[in-house]
């Protein structure tokens, strides 16, 4: 697709988002999670995956508009995706129709690659110290390494509240009931796993 060679031909996706992407699967993305905890040498390690609520019926369209154009993708693309955009409706079960002004068209080819377009600056915020992100789709993974609990907590919730911010301002918003944190290096880890 043409948009998918004009994007990669300008730097491409990160690194650390996974999923709609060829040759970057469920077992490419657990494998970074892997290799990221292991090379920190803190003893102590959090990952929180984070759920994007309603992701792509919430992908704003003039949003995406502005980063393929910040992107420079060409200009008869860009016209092409907003005319895709606009004017768009759904016809629910009674029969009337909607007018919706947001979300990217699911089960589509172009809609995964305009919610990677539009998901991609989330990998780019500078977090903590021994603090990063990687996704899957629209499923957000938070990693951080600490030396002692305290630490982990701190340097955690600032992380969280610069997603959270970036979520926001890209009008997203997190599902906390979806959102699950678990300690994979620690003392209280180590302690859970002691046989009896």
């Amino acid at each position: 697709m043409r948009l998918i060679d004009e994007r990669e031909s300008k730097s491409g996706l990160s690194d650390n988002q996974f999923g709609f992407r060829k040759g970057r699967s469920t077992v490419h993305a657990i494998e970074k999670v892997k290799n990221t905890i292991c090379s920190y040498p803190e003893k102590w390690c959090l990952l929180i995956t984070l759920d994007v609520r309603n992701a792509f019926n919430s992908a704003n369209w003039s949003l995406i508009m502005e980063k393929l154009e910040w992107w420079g993708i060409s200009r008869y693309l860009v016209n092409l995706i907003g005319d895709y955009l606009s004017d768009r409706q759904l016809q629910i079960e009674s029969g009337e129709r909607i007018t919706i002004a947001a979300g990217v068209p699911q089960g589509s080819l172009l809609g995964t690659i305009l919610w990677n377009i539009l998901f991609d600056d989330i990998f780019h915020i500078e977090l903590s110290t021994r603090a990063s992100t990687l996704g899957y789709a629209y499923d957000l993974a938070l990693i951080v390494a600490a030396n002692n609990e305290i630490d982990l907590m701190i340097k955690g919730n600032e992380s969280l509240g610069r997603l959270n911010d970036w979520l926001v301002n890209n009008k997203l918003q997190l599902g906390p009931a979806k959102s699950e944190a678990i300690i994979l290096k620690g003392s209280r880890m180590r302690q859970h796993l002691k046989s009896k």
